[in-house]
Parts: C-alpha cells; sequence; structure tokens
C-alpha cells in the first residue's frame, strides 16, 4: 500500500495536455471517511530523514525501485495526494517527513517546518481531484545529489474543495514530485494561501465620518481597517456580507486608513488594499495653492504640501470657487496623464494634462475648485493611479 506525503509547488498553469495521460479523479468527498489512497503494484515505507522507501515488492520493479511507467504515475499521484492531506490538515510534521532534509537551494528542516506552519488550514476538506500530470525530470536537480538523469520527477494538479468560516471555494494546486534511487521525495516551496477578494462598499459623509459595507468576498475573507489611528484592526473587521461598520476622526484621529483583505485567521498587516481613506484637518490645507504629485505606475506620490509627502493616492483637499495648480512629474518613465473626474467618473470640464512620455517630463493644470470634482486618476493607469477630491465650502477655523 502507498500512502505517503507530498509536496506543492504553488499554483502553476495547466501543463500540456499532450504530456500525460487523460485526468482521472481522486475524489475525496469527506476526507474523515475516506482512506488514503492504496496500490497493489507497490509498497511504500516513510523515512522521514531521507524520503520514503519503496519495498521491492512487484514483478515488474528492479532492485532501485519502480521501473513500470504507469505504476511510477500512480504512485506519484498518491504521494502528491498524502502530502496534501497532511498540509491542509495542518500536519506538519508529516508533511515535513516527505521533504529532503535539505535541497539544491538551501531548505533544511527548519525552513520545511516554516513553510508548512505558515500554510492555511481550512475547516472542512470536501474533496482533493487529481486533476492532470506532467513529467519534470528537471526537479531531481533540486536535490544536492540528483542528477536528472538519475531520477523521474513529475509536476501533479490537484484541485481542492475547501470550506472555512462557512464559505466554500475551490482552489488549485501544483505538486511537485520526485523519485530517486528508491525513494520518494515531495515539498511546497511557498505556503499554501488561497485566493481571496472582497467588495466593500464605502460612503463617507463629510469629513468626519466613512460608513464601509461588505458586500460580497471571494474565499474565507475577513476584512479590515487598517492605519497609524488604530491600534487593534481587530475593532474594525467586517466578517460576513452584508455587515457595516462606522469609523470616525473622533476615534482614529486624522490620517490615512486602508480597507484590506486577507485569508480567515491572517494578520491584517499583511492583506491587500481594497479602499483607501483619509481624515485630514482642514488648517493643515487653508494656504495651499500648489499641489505636486510624481506618477508612478503603483500611484500617485504625494510631494507637496507637506501634508501629502510620501502618501500613496492622497486625498486633495479644496476650498470652493479657488484656483490651484496641480504640478504633475514622471518618476517612472511610463505614459502618464493626469485627469479629473466627477462622482460619476466622468471627465470634469477638460481637466487633463497632456500625456507625460519619458522619466522627469513634467505638466501642469490649473484648476478651480467646484463641488463637481470627485476624484483624480491618470488615464493610463487609473486601477492603480486614483486618489479623491475632497471640495468643502471653506477651509476657515
Amino acid at each position: 500500500m502507498i500512502g505517503l506525503p507530498i509536496g506543492a509547488a504553488g499554483c502553476l498553469d495547466d501543463p500540456d495536455p499532450g504530456t500525460g495521460p487523460n485526468p482521472e479523479s481522486d475524489s475525496t468527498d469527506d476526507l474523515a471517511d475516506d482512506p488514503a489512497p492504496s496500490s497493489d503494484t507497490a509498497d511504500v515505507d516513510v523515512d522521514t530523514e531521507d524520503g520514503a522507501s519503496v519495498e521491492d515488492d512487484g514483478d515488474d520493479e528492479s532492485d532501485d525501485g519502480i521501473d513500470d511507467e504507469d505504476e511510477l504515475q500512480e504512485a506519484a499521484r498518491e504521494v502528491a495526494r498524502a502530502l496534501l492531506e497532511a498540509v491542509v490538515d495542518g500536519d506538519t510534521e508529516t508533511a515535513v517527513s516527505y521533504a529532503p532534509v535539505r535541497d539544491a537551494a538551501g531548505f533544511h528542516r527548519e525552513e520545511w517546518t516554516q513553510q508548512y506552519e505558515e500554510s492555511f488550514s481550512p475547516d472542512e476538506v470536501h474533496a482533493i481531484d487529481y486533476r492532470s500530470w506532467g513529467p519534470e525530470d528537471a526537479l531531481v536537480g533540486m536535490l544536492p545529489d540528483g542528477d536528472p538523469g538519475d531520477g523521474r520527477g513529475f509536476a501533479l494538479q490537484y484541485d481542492l474543495d475547501l470550506e472555512s468560516d462557512g464559505v466554500r471555494f475551490d482552489h488549485r494546486l501544483s505538486v511537485s514530485v520526485v523519485y530517486l534511487e528508491g525513494e520518494w521525495y515531495a515539498w511546497l516551496y511557498q505556503p499554501f494561501q488561497p485566493t481571496v477578494d472582497a467588495t466593500v462598499d464605502l460612503e463617507r459623509e463629510g469629513l468626519e465620518r466613512v460608513d464601509l459595507t461588505l458586500a460580497d468576498r471571494d474565499g474565507p475573507a475577513t476584512v479590515f481597517v487598517t492605519g497609524d489611528g488604530i491600534d487593534d484592526p481587530s475593532d474594525y473587521e467586517l466578517e460576513s456580507t452584508g455587515e457595516s461598520i462606522t469609523v470616525t476622526v473622533d476615534d482614529v484621529g486624522t490620517g490615512g486608513y486602508a480597507v484590506v483583505v486577507v485569508p480567515v485567521g491572517e494578520d491584517p498587516e499583511t492583506g491587500d488594499t481594497i479602499e483607501a481613506f483619509d481624515f485630514v484637518d482642514l488648517a493643515d490645507w487653508a494656504d495651499v495653492s500648489t499641489i505636486e504629485l510624481e506618477a508612478l505606475t503603483a500611484g500617485w506620490e504625494g510631494i507637496s504640501p507637506s501634508i501629502v509627502e510620501g502618501v500613496e493616492n492622497p486625498t486633495l483637499v479644496l476650498e470652493a470657487g479657488r484656483e490651484y495648480t496641480i504640478d504633475v512629474k514622471n518618476g517612472d518613465g511610463a505614459i502618464h496623464q493626469l485627469q479629473l473626474r466627477d462622482a460619476a467618473d466622468d471627465p470634469v470640464d477638460e481637466y487633463e494634462t497632456p500625456f507625460l512620455e519619458g522619466a522627469d517630463a513634467t505638466e501642469e493644470l490649473t484648476v478651480t475648485a467646484t463641488d463637481e470634482l470627485a476624484a483624480y486618476v491618470c488615464a493610463p493607469h487609473e486601477m492603480t493611479m486614483q486618489g479623491s477630491i475632497l471640495v468643502v465650502d471653506s477651509l476657515a477655523d
């Protein structure tokens, strides 16, 4: 019987369908009741230090292990599946037992342990379905004494049906498996983390309050608000679709705040930003007439006044009826264009610069502040380069 741990090498593109047999299913509707896959063609023992040893029990095996190609592929699948089961179960000890003690990249037992301890463990595993495989003999070279001509390597893909925090989701993993000198190895270089995303409706009420509602989430996602004025992000957490929270300047103070999404149970500081907002002190903007921005594909970066210096996509606070100059500098050599828009995301009064082509290119835009202004964007990069414009009746104390 074969029942070995596996290694996953991250999510890969589908292998060329011509490189292997048609996909078969190793579906598991309930892993708690589903025994590990087995084969009558070979028996495998696990050596936690030096890989998994294959016993010589088959007529088609040589003294060094399995010679039959179909048998070899089946054994590789079962090694991969067993490792996946260990990883999603949070069984670090078993998962590490299938990794080489040291690989060519310098991974030792401590690194493998950290790798799997950082992997995500779902609440439930509904299925682990084998999808496809492809030969990857170059993987043999990842072992310190491995030569691609001396062993066999495989990249196997599995579709996982998982559930966490009441959310059921799918995830695909590609597992790297090596068979060398009668022993099996399998590993995962990056911690398994599900892909998560969320949509949040952000409504601003004046300068002092922001209301956030979790409109949708993809995968086992949790949403937090982070920023300098928030010591514990769990005080501003959204877990369920339709749930709302309110953030006020009285509670958190002035400054910039990010709405981030992370997998359930993960550190909010590692999250991806999906929304951002600012609380500002009007007095800081009272004497401002010129605003300088640096155009970078990752986001606009404030240069001046000092209240926006170093801030990504800062909120610009303008007084209705006043004239302002916005100076723009190309910071990375990509093609950029500043454009001002209204709340419906339509351009306002032809307020836009010519395209800035080449590093250090500059342009300026003169604008009279009106209530129509709501945002500024880079037309070629509006997904990352966009900030809010807040027009107030007066900046006086």
